[in-house]
């Protein structure tokens, strides 16, 4: 494996975001319009820092340990109206379990809260005994919204909540399996055993020869929740390469300057309809590159050994990075932040900055 195509001044950024965004109540998702603790962007976030700053992922935990109801992780602890927000209307603070469009749950907190506190117990055992009962309770808490064995979920719930994914999701289902493994690792519950049904599930419910669907019904490939099944090992060694080579051919075919967040597109149906009005729907369909993804994509290949010097996405957000001295969490065609009517990119964002770290682990 290469020397990482992240330079020190990158690097440097990143671990700034990271502390800019760092509160008693753990990281935000950035400093503007995402200045309270989004459950999934904190605790990517945390990944980047379990090993040089383990009391900020701490932070993280504990609140969302905090606040979980019924073995619920919140999605976010904060201000609990966003569309008061960005309306600049008042709105009352607190945790928040459903999601802002029709009120369903999102499922990804509660596995990746599991994730990062078993990365963290990895790394500083002795916190075992603090997340442990947790631990549990949020995997009870998704087993109730199994149907044989794969999660199924409502709409507008996961990270992309621009779209009414519904059912049995790539993304959901990867990071369960991921987090029944790692806390059977981490914690020494009987998991093991579930964690491979599950994964063998996935691959029954959603591969299609090349990638796995989205979900259930919609062949398309969520580039997101691909790179992640080849993270944390769902599916065989030749299925992780043909994804690789699969998003890799999609993003020449499209002459895209980063991977996109889906190829082909979604059905325009899928995507909230009032983001039609905002002119934002795109936003999690083939539209503004995300950053997190390209992040992601550098771990991903990081972790299965890869010749990095080869991968370009990861330089080019490196140079992006150093040129302008800032995280963005979106960045239009022209590679500039977004900036549509009625939203701006994040510039400081916790997410990307976390996973850009946590490679170099």
């Amino acid at each position: 494996m290469t020397s990482s195509p992240y330079s020190s001044k990158t690097l440097a950024t990143c671990e700034d975001v990271l502390a800019a965004n760092i509160t008693k109540k753990g990281f935000t998702a950035g400093k503007s319009h995402f200045n309270d603790v989004w459950a999934r962007d904190a605790l990517y976030a945390s990944w980047g820092v379990i090993s040089s700053h383990p009391s900020w992922a701490e932070n993280t935990l504990s609140t969302l340990q905090a606040h979980m109801q019924n073995g619920q992780v919140p999605l976010r602890v904060g201000r609990q109206n966003m569309v008061n927000v960005f309306l600049g209307l008042p709105t009352s603070h607190g945790p928040v379990y459903t999601n802002d469009k029709n009120k369903d749950v999102a499922l990804d907190p509660n596995s990746l809260y599991v994730i990062t506190a078993a990365k963290l117990v990895e790394n500083k055992p002795s916190v075992k005994e603090i997340y442990e009962d947790s631990v549990s309770r949020a995997l009870e808490w998704l087993a109730r919204h199994e149907t044989n064995e794969l999660l199924t979920e409502g709409s507008y719930a996961s990270w992309d909540d621009a779209l009414k994914k519904q059912g049995v999701s790539l993304y959901n289902n990867v990071l369960y399996a991921a987090a029944l493994r790692k806390a059977s690792k981490a914690f020494d519950l009987t998991y093991s055993a579930k964690a491979r049904r599950v994964e063998e599930r996935i691959t029954s419910a959603l591969w299609n020869e090349t990638y796995f669907n989205a979900w259930r019904g919609r062949k398309a490939c969520d580039v997101a929740g691909n790179l992640l099944a080849v993270y944390f090992n769902v599916g065989s060694r030749s299925q992780h390469q043909t994804i690789l080579s699969h998003v890799d051919d999609q993003q020449h075919a499209h002459k895209d300057s980063f991977l996109k967040t889906n190829y082909p597109s979604y059905h325009l149906t899928d995507t909230y309809l009032p983001f039609y009005l905002l002119g934002m729907q795109d936003y999690h369909d083939q539209g503004p590159y995300w950053t997190w993804i390209t992040a992601l994509e550098h771990l991903v290949r990081s972790r299965v050994n890869e010749d990095l010097s080869r991968v370009s996405n990861a330089k080019r957000l490196d140079e992006w990075i150093q040129d302008h001295g800032v995280i963005p969490e979106v960045l239009d065609q022209d590679l500039s932040p977004l900036k549509r009517l009625a939203y701006e990119s994040e510039t400081g964002f916790s997410w990307t900055a976390g996973l850009i770290l946590a490679a170099q682990e």
